[in-house]
């Protein structure tokens, strides 16, 4: 059984979040991990969450979209809240989201908001 999450990147501009989805090892000591290790600059946010479906999340982008199964695109949300509305609808269980300076995440079994992005 996969544990899946949403990686956005929030666009200042336009207030929008534009997302990608991976299937695999979403909680915070898999994709959280992955994150602040490999894609912790906005051009690597970025990169990841437009760059659409992943199976899995490694440390090479490109070893992870070669190994995708699918080949869905990001999806764009008008705001937060339709990002976390998304993230339920497709049994996410996390949302992790670069906000121009660092990764915040959101366990959508608690309570539906974000804070930033650590590990213990």
């Amino acid at each position: 059984m996969g544990t899946r999450s949403l990686i956005g990147s929030f666009d200042k501009e336009t207030r929008n979040v534009t997302a990608s989805y991976c299937h695999y090892d979403g909680y915070i000591s898999g994709v959280g991990k992955t994150l602040l290790e490999s894609y912790n600059d906005s051009d690597s946010a970025d990169l990841v969450a437009k760059g659409g479906y992943l199976s899995s999340l490694s440390n090479d982008y490109a070893e992870s979209k070669s190994s995708a199964v699918n080949s869905d695109p990001a999806e764009t949300f008008d705001s937060y809240r339709d990002f976390i509305d998304a993230g339920t609808e497709c049994w996410a269980d996390f949302l992790y989201l670069w906000d121009g300076i660092e990764w915040n995440v959101c366990n959508l079994s608690g309570e539906k908001s974000f804070d930033k992005l650590t590990i213990s």
